[in-house]
């Protein structure tokens, strides 16, 4: 009997020595308490997550992270939910400077499990990347724990609906539209889905104010014939965008030249 306890014991001692370690290794694997998470829940709402592009660095390990989701909550702070290429999603809260271009951290986390959110001492300053009142994009350095962490992301917009491109007499249907910010009055990256597999991907600066702007296209990349690799392109001319309150688009329209023969573009957005 003695045996058995003194093994239990030792057991025992063993199992909480290892659950120390682990907990001391892995601080952004640890979770709060249910009770917690749903606290944090009920203070917030989500918003739509943005797809877009950018890299996560951390502990000598790059990520790339995949979207952006904004979330509501009732007092002044802003947070944002990055999705990472390994299924980690990374949690950031702050207050937003006057002009509403800098982020600055209060807390923020990590979840690995899909399940609540974990806490942890991240804090620093993200640079914010804002056209109209669409939040485009996130950069800097924060810290977690002591260890830097640089993450940069550019949000696009994916664009549904109905349209067509007319070149050389030929008419194919656009499905999709996906728009890269970045701040106002930076370049911009159109690329328009057409339906027979080929892409135009168009490159310029918007101009304009209230909900109508001009896309100012200064270069390309157009593919004459489906099955064929893409090439650059000496694409020119002015595309109108109309826009809704919330600075997404409504309809794209305009004729672009391409080695002076014209390409009308005509694109209507579904309605959201």
């Amino acid at each position: 009997m003695k045996r058995t306890i003194q093994s239990l014991t030792l057991t025992t001692t063993l199992a909480l020595s290892l659950s120390s370690a682990i907990a001391v290794a892995l601080p952004i694997f640890s979770s709060p308490a249910p009770a917690q998470a749903l606290r944090l829940l009920a203070t917030e709402r989500p918003g739509p997550a943005s797809e877009g592009q950018g890299t996560l660095k951390f502990r000598g390990q790059t990520r790339r992270i995949l979207t952006m989701m904004e979330t509501y909550r009732r007092d002044d702070k802003r947070t944002f939910i990055l999705t990472l290429s390994d299924g980690t999603t990374l949690r950031l809260t702050g207050k937003m400077n006057a002009n509403q271009s800098i982020l600055t951290l209060t807390n923020g986390g990590f979840n690995v499990r899909g399940d609540y959110q974990s806490q942890a001492d991240i804090t620093g300053r993200l640079t914010v990347s804002t056209d109209r009142t669409m939040i485009t994009g996130l950069a800097g350095r924060i810290v977690f724990d002591g260890q830097p962490i640089d993450l940069q992301f550019t949000r696009f917009e994916q664009y549904v609906g109905k349209g067509s491109l007319q070149f050389r007499g030929q008419v194919t249907i656009i499905d999709r539209i996906n728009y890269r910010h970045w701040t106002a009055n930076h370049p911009k990256t159109l690329t328009l889905q057409l339906r027979d597999g080929r892409q135009v991907t168009l490159r310029g600066i918007v101009q304009g104010q209230g909900d109508r702007k001009t896309l100012q296209v200064r270069s390309g990349i157009f593919t004459l014939q489906p099955n064929q690799p893409p090439s650059n392109a000496d694409l020119k001319g002015d595309l109108n965008i109309l826009e809704n309150a919330d600075g997404t688009w409504r309809s794209l329209t305009g004729t672009l030249q391409f080695d002076g023969q014209p390409i009308a573009i005509r694109f209507l957005v579904n309605a959201r």
